[in-house]
């Protein structure tokens, strides 16, 4: 096997980071389908999700604590909605909220 010249490796080294660059692009394209992906095994839940990107680091946020993490969020305006949003709720075997608290929500 031949060694590389410079000239070769500098090519190699450009080529890798031109692909690098192309997946990158990709990856960041796919990033906000993971958001819309959601098991089949919630499907009665049919819930909708609404999704906001940070751009820039001053862009109009809050923040919260969540667990040992702090999450970025932002407050939207829901169009005002005739009678009442929620109809109906169904306790998991899971919940850990005492009913009281559900029924003051």
């Amino acid at each position: 096997m031949d060694p590389k010249s410079k000239a070769d490796m500098g090519e190699e080294a450009e080529r890798a980071k031109h692909s690098f660059k192309v997946l990158s692009m990709t990856t960041l394209e796919l990033l906000p389908k993971l958001f819309s992906l959601k098991s089949k095994t919630f499907c009665e839940e049919q819930e909708w999700r609404l999704l906001s990107y940070l751009v820039k680091p001053d862009d109009d946020c809050l923040f919260r604590s969540e667990g040992s993490r702090i999450m970025p969020y932002r407050k939207f305006k829901l169009l005002d909605l005739k009678g009442n949003a929620i109809n109906e709720i169904i306790l998991g075997p899971n919940n850990l909220t005492p009913i009281y608290v559900i029924e003051n929500f």
